[in-house]
């Protein structure tokens, strides 16, 4: 979802403690449960394209890769599957 709103995006990066999101550029944050991939841009789950600020790319595929080994865990930690 696309929220706009007056309040400042680093009042609402400090209001984040969840860490699934991350902020990609001076204007957007997005939540990396969505994320396909990161390559020149990231690819959000339903097919949108968002760009990244450079300031922010470095950041962005650690967070990115650390929510991939917990999804990774959560899943393999799941009722039902073989440890």
């Amino acid at each position: 979802k696309i929220f706009a709103t007056d309040i400042s995006i680093s009042k609402w990066e400090e209001g984040i403690s969840n860490e699934n999101f991350c902020r990609v550029s001076k204007r957007i944050i997005v939540n990396l449960r969505y994320v396909i991939d990161i390559k020149d841009e990231i690819q959000l789950s339903n097919q949108v394209n968002i760009p990244i600020g450079l300031v922010y790319k470095e950041m962005l595929k650690k967070k990115y890769e650390e929510c991939k080994i917990r999804r990774k865990n959560i899943h393999r930690n799941a009722p039902g599957t073989d440890k």
